[in-house]
């Protein structure tokens, strides 16, 4: 079968899709998935998209969060907001946006974080799961 948009691809057939959101990877089975191996165009039915959706949507409820560690490291090691960012080498608000699982350190700043808190890096990136209050729906087109 011909790709009706190219007009040149090859169509394959897939059981199954992966979707990348926010990080995540979600993988639905089970699927009529149609995909032109020319330009990558995909073609499936209403009835795919909404179990694709449906997926998504459940798989994307939770986010991983640094847990509430930091502060309890920086108090453990006696230390203000201030004290830990100036040593860190990083803005208060910086600093606060980590303590506050704003943002996430890169690996750098984790091993320094570690460092000063005379902790294992993995301390740094302990995770845990937490239901966001927004789900955005992903369009498959």
């Amino acid at each position: 079968m011909k790709c009706p948009y190219c007009l040149n691809g090859e169509i394959v057939f897939r059981d199954k899709m992966t979707n990348f959101v926010n990080g995540i990877t979600v993988v639905t089975k089970g699927i009529d998935l149609k995909e032109c191996l020319n330009c990558g165009k995909k073609f499936l039915s209403n009835e795919d998209i909404e179990k694709i959706n449906k997926n998504i949507e459940e798989n994307t409820k939770y986010e991983l969060s640094l847990k509430q560690n930091l502060k309890a490291m920086r108090l453990n090691a006696g230390l203000s907001e201030s004290e830990a960012a100036n040593i860190l080498g990083i803005s208060n608000k910086t600093y606060l946006s980590y303590e506050k699982n704003k943002k996430m350190p890169d690996l750098v700043m984790a091993f320094k974080i570690a460092n000063v808190f005379r902790c294992d890096i993995n301390d740094v990136y302990k995770l845990k799961k937490v239901k966001k209050s927004v789900i955005k729906k992903t369009k498959v087109i």
